[in-house]
């Protein structure tokens, strides 16, 4: 029986050279997986906050847009328009115009009554001569 060939399959021979050897390629790519989905949280957290914030900023404005478009139609906001931009007033108002403002900055508050107490009189005075 000398040309008899074993015909057996090989058996695979795993050493534990070979077994720590795969155990830690696998625990490196668990390590770099870990890591790797870490970074992605991070970034994906940072542009979640970024995102809330430009949010709120929107949400600000559109509050505010809204008060604006319920003012606009509103009885006062056209008359205080209508006396910054196109110098309105009621009857039996006046309009002073302050040419020199520097001049204002040296009276008291006992001289600005006395002025607007003056201009109340004249005021008066005015309106009852014929």
């Amino acid at each position: 029986m000398a040309g008899r060939r074993d015909v057996s399959p090989k058996r695979w021979q795993i050493t534990w050279p070979v077994v720590i050897g795969a155990a830690l390629m696998l625990l490196f790519f668990l390590v770099f997986g870990l890591n790797r989905n870490a970074a992605v949280r991070r970034e994906v957290n940072a542009r979640e906050a970024g995102l809330q914030q430009s949010l709120s900023r929107k949400e600000e404005v559109q509050l505010s847009l809204k008060q604006q478009v319920d003012d606009i139609g509103s009885k006062s906001y056209i008359e205080s328009h209508a006396r910054s931009d196109y110098a309105y007033l009621k009857p039996g108002e006046m309009r002073f115009e302050v040419v020199n403002a520097e001049v204002l900055d040296n009276y008291t508050q006992e001289e600005w009554q006395v002025i607007t107490d003056e201009m109340a009189l004249d005021q008066q005075d005015g309106s009852a001569k014929p």
